[in-house]
């Protein structure tokens, strides 16, 4: 059995919170370090280049860290050295711990055989732990700021006379690109003898009729990089500005479809490829959409022929009427559309039935599945938010909805003088004033120009549109999208006892799904088997007809817009996640100084604050002499000091070794008395 003889009692050691200052001093710069790390980092983030004479704001950065490292790593380092004393005063351990935790405080290898070699200690762990990561915060400190290519922008003079090197846009505050040209004049079969009946007809300003083929067979990428804007740096911005433009609105009317049975005697009104043959009145079947426009064909025509054979007739003779792909109504008039009728300025609107694209080769009619779209375009202002970015333009743009038509503009004369200066067939009907539609009698009357202003907002201005301009644009998009395809006497009654006196029937049509065979020919611009997208197709004649208002320079309608121009700059840019590793070294810092002070003042088991004190670990000196006594080399020492358990009270009294007895397995505990070796060895050394 182990031999021990009683410990003497050994006194509290007096708390003595002088001895930490050092670290807790260390700490609160270090804490400094850190604080100073983010607000500097905060304030700079985000902001150009600054030139210090030579000193750079990175190395400003790594100093800072610096400090903050170097304090840091003294305050833990000195901690991690108490816990050779916490530990060895609250048991025997292994007298190889006590080089483990001293070898730990002086650097990161010596961390590492805590962390992986050391049995318990876990709050030693925690010191050993930070002091290893404490390597990475010089690494870390360079990712902390990073520069960022940017751009800064100034603000370009205002331009009154623009020339290469200014920075501007273009707004339309009017429109009036648009010239009558008198017809002939005929006598009045209403008022005979009367004022004679005029025809007039309008001109289009050549820049919109190009911005209006431009905007059906171009992209809508290309048309955006025609908007007028003129940026000499490649990269610019402007403050939102309003113009006077087009807009446009579509609606899916599949839903609104109505099939309609016994359609052949109006079929057979309807120009075909000859009149030679004619459809059964129950052979033929429409679909039709609400306000009379429709798709016909023969019952059984196939979808993938391009024409349908006539039951009753010698099939193939070349005789047969044509298969419809597609039809279309376009029209200014909004009562005569299905869906935009609230639209008070509209230049156009067109509906279109045609075949799905997925439609299968042998499918038959009336069963092929169809679909139907409705698209116009209106008169509107828009808010423009444009910039340019490496040369590319982006001319981002919204309707300004409170921008409304004013009811008091496109008014006539009073009708009492225009009875006296035009023929009955030239007055407009009394609701005349709801459309901007072109007619070739109505339009020789005269009207006021047509206004969009901000009801609700009067010190915003006013846009104006002239008769001749909207004329002009009505007039240009009924001769390219429309003709006279069921508007003859026998086609109007036959599609009237089917449908209602007011079904507008249709105006454009097209034989085959690619568009390549119908009238008119542009109709292939809106909608083919190649071009599905019709709502985006007029998105992109909207914007192209937004151009070319804002590129007229006509007696002043156009506006220069200053903008700001962009001059390359390199910025800070603050990459804050590589902050956490400061942030968690620091908290575990902290942690641990709270840990080590906590288990070296706790009652009645304190223990002196020595730390990495060689004075300390001299007064202990017999314990280790008497542990490795004649060990005379270091792996001797190191070998005899792993075997050893030893157990080390602070005060100077006695020192308990346990030893393994070789004859026994058992352990010796032997009690030294340091006070009584040190007097046999006065007795020795005495006279």
């Amino acid at each position: 059995m182990p031999s021990q003889t009683s410990q003497p009692a050994r006194p509290n050691p007096e708390t003595d919170w002088g001895d930490w200052a050092p670290e807790f001093l260390a700490l609160a710069g270090a804490i400094a370090s850190f604080a100073a790390m983010i607000i500097l980092l905060a304030v700079f983030d985000g902001r150009p280049i600054i030139d210090w004479e030579s000193v750079t704001l990175n190395a400003v950065v790594s100093v800072i860290s610096v400090v903050m490292h170097a304090s840091l790593t003294f305050a833990v380092a000195e901690l991690v050295g108490q816990w050779k004393w916490i530990l060895f005063a609250q048991g025997a351990r292994p007298l190889m711990d006590f080089e483990r935790i001293d070898m730990a405080s002086r650097g990161p290898l010596g961390s590492l055989g805590v962390l992986l070699r050391l049995k318990n200690g876990w709050s030693l762990r925690l010191g050993a732990l930070v002091l290893l990561l404490a390597i990475g915060l010089d690494p870390f400190s360079q990712q902390l700021l990073q520069l960022q290519s940017g751009t800064e922008f100034a603000e370009y003079h205002s331009v009154f006379v623009p020339d290469e090197t200014s920075v501007f846009a273009t707004r339309a505050t009017a429109f009036k690109r648009g010239n009558m040209v008198p017809g002939n004049a005929t006598e009045s079969a209403v008022d005979p003898g009367g004022t004679p009946v005029k025809t007039v007809s309008f001109q289009l300003g050549i820049s919109m009729q190009a911005a209006v083929l431009n905007g059906f067979s171009l992209s809508g990428k290309t048309i955006d990089q025609q908007a007028p804007v003129q940026c000499p740096t490649a990269n610019c911005i402007w403050d939102p500005f309003q113009t006077l433009g087009v807009c446009r609105r579509c609606s899916d009317l599949s839903h609104d479809l109505k099939r309609v049975d016994g359609f052949g005697e109006a079929f057979n009104t309807f120009p075909n490829r000859n009149d030679q043959k004619m459809s059964p009145k129950d052979a033929v079947t429409a679909h039709v959409l609400p306000n009379g426009h429709f798709l016909a064909n023969v019952n059984g025509c196939l979808e993938s022929g391009l024409a349908c054979y006539v039951p009753g007739t010698t099939a193939g003779d070349g005789l047969d009427p044509f298969k419809v792909a597609s039809t279309s109504f376009g029209t200014g008039d909004p009562m005569k559309t299905n869906s935009m009728q609230d639209i008070d300025t509209l230049i156009w609107s067109m509906s279109m039935i045609h075949f799905e694209e997925n439609t299968q080769y042998d499918q038959t009619w009336p069963d092929i599945p169809l679909r139907a779209t409705e698209c116009a375009l209106y008169y509107c202002v828009k808010t423009m938010n444009p910039s340019v970015s490496g040369n590319i333009i982006h001319d981002n743009a919204s309707e300004a909805t409170d921008a409304l038509r004013d009811p008091d503009s496109w008014t006539t004369s009073p009708r009492e003088f225009m009875k006296e200066v035009y023929a009955p067939e030239n007055i407009p009907p009394d609701n005349g004033n709801a459309t901007l539609e072109y007619d070739k009698r109505y339009s020789s009357a005269k009207r006021d120009n047509l206004v969009l202003h901000f009801p609700n907002n009067s010190s915003k201005p006013r846009y104006d549109l002239t008769d001749t301009a909207v004329w002009a644009l009505s007039q240009f998009f009924q001769e390219l999208l429309s003709t006279n395809l069921t508007g003859g006497a026998n086609a109007t009654a036959a599609i009237a006892e089917r449908l209602s006196s007011d079904a507008v029937g249709f105006n454009g049509i097209s034989r085959d799904g690619d568009g390549n065979i119908g009238k008119p020919p542009a109709l292939a611009s809106i909608w083919n088997f190649d071009k599905l997208d019709m709502p985006g197709t007029f998105a992109t004649l909207a914007t192209s007809m937004t151009n070319g208002m804002r590129q007229d320079l006509h007696d002043g309608d156009t506006e220069y817009v200053s903008g700001f121009q962009g001059t390359p700059k390199k910025y800070y840019n603050t990459q804050w996640g590589w902050i956490a590793l400061h942030g968690a070294v620091l908290s575990g810092g902290v942690l641990f100084w709270a840990t080590t002070v906590w288990n070296s003042n706790r009652p009645l088991k304190a223990v002196p604050a020595w730390k990495n004190s060689s004075l300390a670990v001299i007064s202990r000196g017999s314990t280790a002499a008497e542990a490795l006594e004649r060990a005379n080399t270091l792996g001797g020492m190191e070998k005899r000091a792993c075997e050893k358990m030893v157990k080390m009270p602070l005060d100077h009294g006695s020192t308990l070794i346990q030893t393994p007895n070789e004859h026994e397995g058992m352990y010796l505990m032997q009690q030294v008395n340091r006070d009584e070796r040190e007097a046999g060895h006065g007795a020795i050394d005495g006279p």
